[in-house]
């Protein structure tokens, strides 16, 4: 078996949907704003916020609030295609989405992230809890997309209890 490699992570998804829809759900702020954050405001570069329903495009920039965490994640948008491929900076690194359709509907949600931290334990955290992470929010957009329900809480009562919520429990 081949050692672990910390500087990336890579999760995939088949999920029942068009592309349309998969790509409106990564590169809108409606469509985020669905399965995945509190808030996902895009920024043009002309500094104008892009409607809710509007595509995010190459070179705009973001803030994204998080469900149940005050913390706020700034990047920007280094590729946007428009129909089937985003690209973002995230937490250091960068995050790409390449949606593929397969046959009986399904489209293959690619997502692979890279983290380039000098800082072992850091690293570690971040392969950790960036990898459960996307495996429960894709999870989320499937359910979401071929059933109609999302699995995340919007108010957690729990998380200040528990102070390793975000890493030991799945419903985030």
């Amino acid at each position: 078996m081949e050692q672990l490699d910390l500087t990336a992570l890579k999760r995939k998804i088949f999920i029942k949907a068009s592309i349309n829809e998969l790509y409106k759900m990564f590169a809108t702020q409606k469509g985020l704003e669905t399965w995945f954050l509190a808030s996902a405001v895009n920024t043009a570069s002309n500094g104008n916020a892009r409607k809710a329903d509007d595509f995010a495009q190459t070179g705009d920039e973001y803030a994204w609030q998080w469900n149940n965490y005050d913390g706020v994640e700034k990047g920007k948008v280094v590729f946007a295609n428009g129909t089937n491929e985003i690209h973002f900076g995230f937490a250091g690194g960068l995050v790409k989405v390449i949606l593929t359709e397969h046959p009986k509907g399904a489209v293959l949600v690619d997502l692979s992230q890279t983290i380039p931290q000098d800082d072992e334990r850091k690293r570690l955290e971040l392969f950790y809890g960036c990898g459960c992470g996307w495996t429960f929010w894709l999870t989320n957009l499937k359910a979401y997309l071929e059933h109609g329900i999302l699995l995340h809480l919007k108010e957690n009562p729990y998380i200040e209890r528990y102070p390793n919520y975000g890493y030991d429990y799945v419903t985030i």
